[in-house]
């Protein structure tokens, strides 16, 4: 079937800005096979001062674009399914970026079941976002457009809808457990005598530093962290703390805690 529009885009908040930003930034398609909808004036405004068509109806998303973007509050889902579903094609893929909400409540809300699950998270503003993806519904050429816009923003894997509330509980959540521990680093620098710029380079640098070393040395972590613990040295002393104050366990219980929260929120869907 021939749409006018590619992709069509229902709520324009900032990840979906960051989104479209990135599609268009890595040739995934052009601004003009995008079609903007929100009922919020102001995002309207600002989606067409980029360059991007706009509609002041649901129906038209539905009826002129191939993919659907579900950039939308979950609380706002069953209003916009209500309008959406009946102008809903038989070849429309629908994409949801809505955290907690399961396929088949969006299958039942639209009557389709060609969709795709994906749970984004924030440094996609700065294309280093990580998306899980499941996209067991969709053929592969359907698959290849939806990984493709994804991966225009970070990076993309392919995970099963049931571990959707883990990943929202370590990738989705998981930046402001690290801008926490960012925050309080920098802080234990300054009590050293550095100031603010020192710190802050010091700080955000060994982290992207020791990231980019997990990521790409074919050591293991344990044996990275042995590297640096020379025996009787600085290191080893600062690990001890960590270790003595129960640093693994908080992590387990701050991971759980948030997933267990996802749990909560898909079962009052």
């Amino acid at each position: 079937m021939k749409f006018n529009y590619k992709l069509g885009v229902i709520g324009y908040g900032n990840m979906a800005g960051a989104i479209c930003k990135g599609i268009i930034s890595n040739g995934v398609c052009n601004i003009s096979d995008i079609l903007i909808f929100d009922i919020n004036e102001q995002k309207i405004n600002e989606a067409k001062s980029q360059g991007f068509a706009c509609s002041d109806s649901i129906k038209d998303i539905a009826l002129q674009c191939g993919y659907i973007l579900l950039s939308i509050k979950p609380q706002n889902a069953y209003n916009v399914f209500a309008d959406l579903s009946p102008h809903i094609k038989e070849h429309s893929i629908i994409i949801s970026i809505m955290a907690g909400f399961l396929k088949q409540n969006i299958g039942k809300g639209l009557n389709t079941n060609k969709i795709c699950r994906c749970m984004p998270n924030t440094p996609a503003f700065v294309s280093k976002g990580i998306t899980a993806i499941d996209s067991s519904n969709l053929n592969i050429e359907e698959k290849k457009f939806v990984f493709d816009i994804f991966n225009s923003i970070g990076d993309a894997i392919e995970i099963e809808e049931k571990f959707m509330n883990a990943v929202t509980a370590v990738s989705g959540s998981g930046p402001a457990y690290v801008y926490l521990f960012i925050k309080h680093y920098i802080n234990a620098a300054k009590v050293l005598g550095l100031n603010q710029n020192q710190s802050e380079r010091l700080v955000l640098s060994t982290l992207c530093g020791a990231a980019e070393m997990v990521k790409t040395s074919s050591q293991s972590i344990d044996n990275l962290i042995d590297n640096v613990c020379s025996k009787g040295g600085t290191t080893i002393e600062g690990v001890t703390v960590l270790n003595k104050n129960g640093f693994e366990q908080i992590i387990k219980d701050c991971v759980k805690a948030a997933y267990n929260r996802a749990e909560e929120l898909s079962k009052n869907q």
